[in-house]
């Protein structure tokens, strides 16, 4: 594996484009997700959206119930389960794996 820089992480207006990429593309995963965690587990998914109001600017999506607040990236490549410990009571915690690499937007 190299270390070495190709000058394009360096440039900000190629590290914008990327974020404003990545942001498009976990915003549309982001309301996919919400739309099938509210058919298959309505009442964790309403206990998530109850207190929305008050922390909208926390939310993520753009849809107008948003039962998330965070999304981690594990960039690992590797198939296996991820664990998160610090869930909202009676709520879940959605891993998705990416099993291609291309993204579509």
């Amino acid at each position: 594996v190299s270390t070495q820089s190709t000058g394009n992480e360096k440039s900000p207006s190629y590290r914008k484009e990327n974020e404003v990429l990545i942001e498009q593309t976990l915003t549309k995963l982001t309301d996919e997700t919400a739309a099938l965690f509210q058919k298959s587990a309505p009442r964790a998914f309403q206990n998530q959206v109850a207190d929305q109001d008050s922390c909208l600017e926390c939310k993520i999506g753009s849809a107008p119930l948003r039962p998330f607040m965070g999304v981690t990236a594990s960039l690992d490549f590797s198939a296996h389960n991820h664990r998160v410990n610090y869930n909202h009571p009676v709520g879940v915690t959605v891993v998705v794996t990416l099993l291609d690499s291309v993204v579509s937007t």
